[in-house]
């Protein structure tokens, strides 16, 4: 079976071509909000009065189109994004430029949590946030190529002087422009620094993820990038972080006391104790690509690991979409359907030089799309879980397991899920690093590298401000466990003894119980 479609951005000749008068009015838009407006984020410049090693750290600059889409796959808008080429920059002069993003377990936590206290969900979102932060480091000059150039002089005849021979023009950066290295860094540390003054603090666990009070009411932040999730007892309180946002962001856009939202490319549905997760609109998207598709009950077929030498490489067309589904499916699989990480932890291997024995893995993992198109992921904490009672605090959970020697190269196979309470909020499907000798001691390399996440989580309900009981992790390997509760047997290589002897002293769970 074939492969068909692929949906990429637009530069502004095919923008026009397709959109027309649309397209010219969304790039003239995202270039006034840059070089027109007071102050701009980009100042026009003549080049005689810039010295030859400002020069010499020009870059260039590239405007995008795209029709953005709701989760729900509606036509929302026609989006124009202009950045620089970051490539461009020399990064030994930016010694800090990198920013964290919230944790996406972490999210599903709060999410859960807040649903099923009957919390208030708002949603807000800085226009142009990273425009925003005012640049800092050496001077930056930034060129605007001649297609943006004519859209904005033929609106505005006063920047004719600073054109030149060529049609293009030359900029200075004056705030944190997208695409430039730094820029990410600059946005989170004056949006921290701007809800630090409102009197949230960074949780040590996730440095996206804020919490305060007002009038004794606890407020929960998760940020991601420019969308920041606000998690209330009260309605008013979400008021009070917009206002405190307003006050120092020219435009932020605001969803109050939602129960149906969009989010990180997610609908959410509160609802009862609970909230459901939707991607219908991206699932239609994946399954547009792959026309003539059948319906498979499971997600991955027996022979998922095997490698077929004899099958035919793809075409360099097919090549490119199979690489793109593949992506999209990993984004998909951690938000909506943990079930396809198995296959697509496979596929990941494979995207440099695919063939068709490995088109009809993801053939068969997307018939499985097709045929769950619609199901919610539902996030839900509820009553005791494994005989174990949780009125006097959440319980974290981890179920972690090994398919031994199942990959060509003899390595092995862990996988991983992580409750809090009956919720899952984490998954993990991923090959091992080493080649274990057995089972057993690929279980206790599952185990080392995995319990630490259940740790963490444990450690972040609990930043939170919430009570848990110890974490508990299941195991079905009875050597492995008397292994790493007792430190029984031989070990084979020196990094297995110390994955082992972690496990039993660092004593990081409450127990390892045979499941």
């Amino acid at each position: 079976m074939g492969v068909d479609g692929l949906v990429l951005n637009l530069s502004i000749k095919k923008g026009v071509n397709k959109y027309g008068d649309k397209a010219r009015e969304s790039v003239l838009s995202e270039v006034e909000q840059i070089v027109v407006e007071d102050p701009p984020k980009l100042k026009p410049v003549k080049i005689e009065d810039q010295s030859s090693e400002d020069m010499s750290r020009a870059i260039r600059s590239f405007l995008f189109l795209k029709a953005k889409e709701t989760p729900s796959g509606e036509f929302d808008k026609l989006k124009s994004r202009l950045v620089a080429n970051g490539k461009q920059q020399d990064e030994t002069l930016y010694t800090n430029k990198s920013s964290p993003t919230a944790k996406l377990e972490n999210i599903f936590v709060c999410i859960a949590l807040a649903a099923k206290l009957g919390w208030k969900f708002s949603v807000l979102d800085v226009t142009g946030a990273y425009l925003e932060a005012g640049w800092e480091g050496p001077k930056q000059l930034v060129w605007l190529e001649k297609d943006i150039v004519e859209i904005l002089v033929g609106a505005h005849p006063k920047y004719q002087d600073f054109v030149q021979k060529d049609g293009r023009m030359l900029t200075q950066a004056m705030k944190a422009l997208y695409g430039c290295l730094e820029s990410s860094r600059l946005w989170y540390d004056l949006l921290i620094s701007v809800l630090s003054k409102m009197g949230f603090s960074r949780c040590d666990l996730d440095l996206c993820i804020m919490t305060g009070y007002r009038d004794g009411r606890k407020i929960i932040v998760v940020i991601y990038v420019d969308d920041l999730l606000v998690l209330t007892q009260m309605t008013k309180d979400a008021k009070w972080v917009l206002g405190g946002l307003q006050h120092q962001f020219k435009q932020v856009k605001a969803k109050i006391d939602q129960k149906h939202f969009d989010y990180l490319g997610m609908q959410v549905e509160i609802g009862g104790s609970g909230a459901s997760l939707f991607m219908n609109g991206y699932e239609d998207a994946m399954i547009d690509m792959m026309p003539g598709l059948k319906d498979y009950k499971y997600p991955a077929c027996e022979d998922v690991f095997e490698i077929d030498e004899n099958s035919e490489p793809l075409s360099r067309k097919e090549i490119q979409v199979f690489h793109t589904i593949v992506a999209k499916l990993m984004y998909y699989a951690v938000r909506l359907k943990p079930e396809v990480q198995v296959v697509i932890s496979f596929l990941a291997t494979r995207v440099c030089a695919p063939t068709n024995n490995d088109l009809s893995k993801l053939v068969h993992a997307m018939g499985y799309v097709k045929r769950t198109r619609g199901r919610p992921r539902n996030l839900c904490i509820e009553g005791n879980v494994d005989g174990v009672d949780m009125t006097s605090g959440l319980t974290v959970f981890g179920y972690i397991d090994a398919a031994f020697g199942s990959h060509h190269d003899g390595k092995s196979h862990t996988g991983v899920v992580i409750r809090v309470g009956n919720c899952t909020v984490m998954s993990r499907s991923v090959k091992q690093k080493i080649v274990t000798r057995d089972s057993t001691e690929s279980e206790i390399v599952a185990c080392s590298d995995c319990v630490t996440s259940v740790m963490s989580l444990n450690e972040f309900v609990k930043e939170l401000g919430f009570a848990t009981s110890v974490p508990i992790v299941y195991q079905d390997n009875q050597s492995a466990i008397l292994m790493m509760t007792k430190g029984n047997g031989k070990d084979r290589t020196r990094h297995l003894r110390v994955r082992k002897y972690w496990m039993k002293e660092g004593k990081p769970f409450n127990s390892v119980k045979a499941n």
